[in-house]
């Protein structure tokens, strides 16, 4: 039996997840810099830096940088433009990576990695125009692959393939347009 990839993993939303916090913690950040442009911030009520943007031409440019309390970087985005941009990243409020994304090529693709809390590889997922899109891999926390999997336009497509914990092939399937083939 084939196991089910996509139920299996609950990512398939990972893009507008990352969008949405990305709106959450930047929320329509606007300038009062006027078109030449700087970096604009925000603080906590103590005084700590929250988060700075950087403006050229009345939208962000560049680094976007949000911070926790105690100062340690929280989330940085590259932006162009208005538009994420490049790469991004969450880092875990004692440190660590969460996840990374990068933004950009044809047909805004996103290319996104997930940690688990010991730093090994847990997900890595893509992106096209909002959809699933390539190849994806998730890991075990030892960092050996679990499983790997492919789609095409936010569709299962090709080769399915998931692991033992030691290595070894568990089960094969292939998928045509979402759909088990055999």
């Amino acid at each position: 039996a084939c196991l089910v990839f996509a139920a299996a993993f609950p990512f398939a939303e990972e893009e507008s997840i990352i969008m949405k916090v990305l709106e959450d913690l930047f929320p329509d950040v606007r300038s009062t810099l006027g078109e030449e442009g700087g970096v604009e911030e925000e603080h906590y009520p103590g005084g700590k830096l929250k988060a700075a943007w950087r403006f050229k031409g009345g939208k962000l440019n560049g680094a976007g940088r949000l911070y926790y309390e105690d100062g340690s970087l929280h989330i940085e985005q590259n932006y162009k433009d208005g538009a994420p941009d490049g790469y991004g990243k969450e880092s875990g409020e004692k440190g660590g990576k969460i996840r990374e994304w990068r933004f950009g090529g044809p047909g805004r693709q996103v290319e996104i990695r997930e940690f688990y809390p010991g730093g090994n590889r847990k997900l890595e997922s893509r992106y096209r125009e909002g959809k699933p899109d390539g190849g994806w891999t998730a890991y075990f926390e030892d960092g050996s692959v679990d499983r790997q999997w492919n789609y095409k336009d936010g569709l299962l497509s090709g080769a399915a393939t998931g692991y033992f914990a030691g290595g070894g092939v568990k089960t094969e399937c292939n998928y045509e347009r979402g759909k088990q083939q055999g």
